[in-house]
């Protein structure tokens, strides 16, 4: 949320966010479909988390930016302006664990794909120059998953914030996250 200023823009979130986000993994399905035998194990941490991340940001991306701009009943469309803290604080006040662990998990397999990635480029690219990474698989796990806590207790201290929002909003932001399939079960 502290980095939407610089990505929320007409350019910015269509090239630096969301092209990265879609070629990436339809990078790895089609060299999973065309190059079977150079691709990676389904079932390795890099792809499990991998595809477990993409799975996650379309959840997210269709929660914090689709479904909220829908222009029909009750909705009227939540504009960019009016998702602010509020609105995820609105989540966490009705969903306290659907978000929990949504955006935990968002983040914890985002870190743990990235590590386990760096550690393949670096072994593959740098390792000539440098030498070899020489942490286990395990450290970067856990490392990865730690980084997840400052998110769960950000989470924590924003869902003991009293909610500043009008009736008429939370109404609004209510059918706008309803939507959304992770929220609904």
């Amino acid at each position: 949320m502290l980095g939407r200023e610089y990505y929320q823009t007409p350019f910015g979130e269509k090239y630096l966010v969301l092209a990265p986000l879609v070629a990436h993994p339809l990078s790895a399905a089609l060299k999973r479909v065309m190059l079977p035998k150079t691709a990676r194990r389904a079932t390795s941490i890099l792809s499990i988390t991998g595809y477990s991340a993409a799975i996650f940001a379309i959840l997210h991306y269709f929660t914090h930016r689709i479904a909220p701009a829908d222009p029909s009943n009750p909705i009227y469309s939540v504009g960019p302006s009016e998702l602010d803290f509020e609105y995820v604080k609105y989540s966490l006040h009705e969903w306290p664990w659907r978000s929990l662990v949504g955006y935990t998990a968002l983040v914890g397999l985002v870190a743990a794909h990235a590590s386990e990635g760096m550690a393949i480029i670096w072994n593959t690219w740098m390792r000539p120059a440098f030498g070899a990474l020489r942490q286990s698989r395990k450290t970067r796990l856990t490392g990865a998953l730690i980084s997840g806590i400052p998110v769960a207790t950000g989470l924590f201290f924003m869902w003991g914030e009293p909610l500043m929002i009008f009736a008429s909003h939370a109404e609004r932001f209510r059918a706008s996250i309803m939507k959304s399939l992770y929220f609904r079960f």
